[in-house]
Order: structure tokens, then C-alpha cells, then sequence
């Protein structure tokens, strides 16, 4: 640990925490307590105590979610709030906010596939056989049509950083899917430093004792939700497993989602809460009901009325509306492909106000940081 940080505010690199995984966890080394100590925003990252991830957390990344379902919670909640490090050119990143994905498919739809690319693999955060810092865990960027994603890779999932800043330079927060401020190639990736934050591992573990574990925590559902823009008849799509850091812990500082819209408060357009909401009820519903889960005729129409006539989302609606036959009230969410496709042209249509909405999001994130 560098001598240089006081004793009265300083971040704990490395202090050991009773887990069932391990009894002494490795500290990270001098060169990241030298990072923070210069980093502008060292006041709130040496309130944070940080842990280098160990062979046995590892381990845990890795395990199967077949036998141990709880494991995609315990493994979002784990590396909500790490730091990276490239060890190649010393840049250093936190990563805000987290959305895991599974690698098997009948797990989650979401999975990230597996592309061919002239019979051979394609490109993948799938950890390769080698030389690497951690076993079967692979930092990587992940190039995707919509540009460079920060990924971290294991055999069993992949994590998406969806809320990033970095920590060596005066580099703006960055929310959403794309992160081009922090690359990583498979090279840079396998010697890579993980180091979580110490209050996230114990949440975790915590988690990891309930085998009934349903979501990442306690707060509110709808910030736990990925954000995501289709196969909303596939009960996967609604699975709580999002995490944040505990810098970032406040609802203002989240990257927003098509979910999240409806509950924050500064939205001022009626069109826009009405599309969140009716997005917001359908994850509500399967989270709480499952398959029984039903979208009511007298609530789309009601949202529909609070939007601008001839509006995209006043049209969509009432496409909706158009699903509801034979005097019905009440139609299924899940295994409905029609009603799937009408959520996913609504859950599009407000694309461009999350990035716009963002932008907000990005400035409290910076707060968060530069306040404490």
C-alpha cells in the first residue's frame, strides 16, 4: 500500500474480509493506490476499500447457474463498483454500473452469441485457453455495431459496463452501452488487474447464502432492470440483475432504461412516461405474476390518452390496443410475440431520449465523485 495515503482518509487496498471464498484476499498493488491518490476524485475513492479478485472469486465467476441460480445476483452485486486496470499503458477505469448476461441461451435470451467469422470464431468475451492474470476471467472490449463495449468475460457469463469513468485523466463519466474511453484488447485484457470494491464482495457472499435470491438487492426493481429493446415475451428479458456501485448508489446517478424512464422525476413528457410505464407494468408483472403475467386493456389506454395525439408512441399504443380481440380486457406478456414486437418498436422509440436523458445522469455521476 503507498505510504502516502493518510491514515484518516485512504483507500484500504487489500485489508483481508472473512468471506467463504477466502480468508486473505491479495491487495492491489502500490501502483492503483498511486492512481488514486492523484486522481481528482481521490476524496471519494479513498473512502472505498479495494480488493484484488482472488482465484477463488474466480472460481465462484465460473460455476454453473443451473445448480446455483443465485449466482447471476451474487456475481452482478460482486463487480458493481470495480476498478480495471490496464497494465499496459496505466489507465484506470471504475466501473459505475454493471448488467451480467449469460452465455447459455435458454438462460437468457440475451445471450451473447456466438458469431462465425469465415468458419472460425468470431469475436467473443469467452476467456481463451493461455497465459492470463485470472483464470476463466477475460477484461476485454467488445466492438459492437454501436461501438466499443467494456466487457468482463468468464465461461459462464459476460458483464456489461453500462456506467464507467475513468480514474487517471480528466475524462468524462460515460453511461450506456459503449465505452470508448477505456479500450481493451485480448492482449491488454489477459494481464489486466481486477480490484473489487470490498463492500460489494460482502454484499455478494451475502446473496450467495440465499439460494432464493431473486435480484441484486433490495432497492427499487425497475433500476435493476437491463436495459434491453426486445423479446419481451421471454421471461429472461425481466431478470433483476443489475448493480451499482456504492459512489453511484443514488437513482440520479443510474444510466436510464426503457424501464426506468416512468419512476425519476425530472421526465416531463407525458408520451415518454406513458411508454416507461407501459414497459414498466410488463416487467413489473412477469417479476411478480410469471406466466401469469397480463397487460390490461383499461391501462393502455389510459397511458394512451396522456400522450400527443399522432404521436409515434400514440400510434404504437394504439396498435397495442389493436391486439386486445373479442371484448378481451386482459392479454399474456410472456409467449406473445405480436405484443413482443409492439414493445419493442415503443422501447426503440425512446432510445433517443435515454441518450439524451444520459447526458443528465452523467453530470450527477460526476457530482457523486468530485462532492464527498
Amino acid at each position: 500500500m503507498s505510504a502516502g495515503l493518510s491514515r484518516s482518509r485512504r483507500a484500504t487496498l487489500g485489508a483481508p474480509i472473512e468471506c467463504p471464498c477466502t480468508s486473505s484476499l491479495p491487495p492491489a498493488p502500490d501502483d492503483i493506490a498511486g492512481i488514486i491518490k492523484a486522481s481528482r476524485f481521490s476524496r471519494a475513492l479513498e473512502t472505498r476499500q479495494f480488493v484484488e479478485l482472488s482465484p477463488d472469486v474466480a472460481k465462484l465467476m465460473n460455476k454453473d447457474w443451473v445448480r446455483n441460480p443465485n449466482l447471476k445476483f451474487v456475481c452482478s452485486r460482486i463487480l458493481a463498483g470495480c476498478l480495471i486496470h490496464n497494465t499496459f499503458n496505466n489507465q484506470l477505469v471504475i466501473a459505475n454500473c454493471v448488467e451480467i448476461y449469460a452465455r447459455n441461451n435458454v438462460l437468457d435470451v440475451h445471450s451473447e452469441s456466438c458469431n462465425l467469422s469465415k468458419g472460425g470464431p468470431g469475436q467473443t468475451s469467452f476467456p481463451s485457453s493461455g497465459d492470463s492474470k485470472y483464470e476463466n476471467v477475460l477484461p476485454i472490449t467488445f466492438y459492437a455495431p454501436k461501438g466499443p463495449r467494456l466487457q468482463i468475460g468468464t465461461t459462464i457469463f459476460n458483464i456489461l459496463v453500462t456506467s464507467s469513468l475513468r480514474l487517471d485523466s480528466q475524462s468524462k463519466p460515460v453511461l450506456g452501452c459503449v465505452t470508448p474511453s477505456f479500450l481493451l484488447s485480448a492482449e491488454e485484457g489477459r494481464c489486466a488487474g481486477v480490484y473489487i470494491d470490498s463492500k460489494s464482495l460482502e454484499e455478494g457472499y451475502k446473496l450467495m447464502k440465499d439460494p432464493q435470491a431473486n435480484s441484486t438487492g433490495d432497492g427499487d426493481i425497475s433500476l435493476q432492470l437491463r436495459q434491453l429493446t426486445s423479446e419481451f415475451d421471454n421471461a429472461t428479458t425481466f431478470i433483476p440483475c443489475r448493480s451499482w456501485g456504492y459512489i453511484t448508489q443514488n437513482a440520479c446517478c443510474q444510466p436510464l432504461t426503457v424501464f426506468s424512464l416512468a419512476i425519476v422525476g425530472y421526465i416531463k413528457s407525458p408520451s415518454i412516461i406513458a411508454a416507461s410505464k407501459i414497459l414498466y407494468s410488463a416487467a413489473s408483472g412477469v417479476i411478480l405474476q410469471d406466466e401469469e403475467a397480463v397487460l390490461e386493456l383499461k391501462d393502455v389506454r389510459r397511458y394512451r390518452e396522456s400522450c400527443q395525439e399522432g404521436s409515434v408512441i400514440h400510434t404504437i399504443l394504439g396498435s397495442i390496443i389493436g391486439l386486445y380481440r373479442n371484448r378481451c380486457q386482459a392479454i399474456p406478456i410472456l409467449h406473445n410475440q405480436a405484443l413482443s414486437n409492439e414493445l419493442k418498436q415503443l422501447s426503440l422509440s425512446l432510445g433517443p431520449k435515454i441518450v439524451e436523458y444520459n447526458g443528465h445522469a452523467m453530470a450527477q455521476v460526476e457530482g457523486a465523485f468530485s462532492n464527498l
